[in-house]
């Protein structure tokens, strides 16, 4: 196994798994600077908003909107 295979593994995560967690984190990054969520959508490679909806739901408890006015609030 290669360096990153083992990482992945020895963490019970498929590949799959570790790019999806890849790309949210990206995303958070990009919500967080105002990136419109469209847009974030399509820059971490979701073929579709309701794929990443679910994603980002599943993931963090929260809808990508949510999280964008959690932040932005005072």
């Amino acid at each position: 196994l290669v360096g990153s295979e083992m990482c992945i593994r020895d963490r019970n995560s498929t590949l799959h798994q570790y790019i999806l967690k890849k790309r949210l984190l990206q995303s958070k990054k990009l919500i967080e600077n105002n990136v419109p969520i469209a847009e974030v959508c399509t820059k971490c490679g979701f073929n579709d908003y309701s794929h990443f909806f679910r994603a980002f739901k599943s993931e963090y408890g929260i809808t990508p909107k949510q999280y964008h006015s959690l932040i932005s609030s005072p």
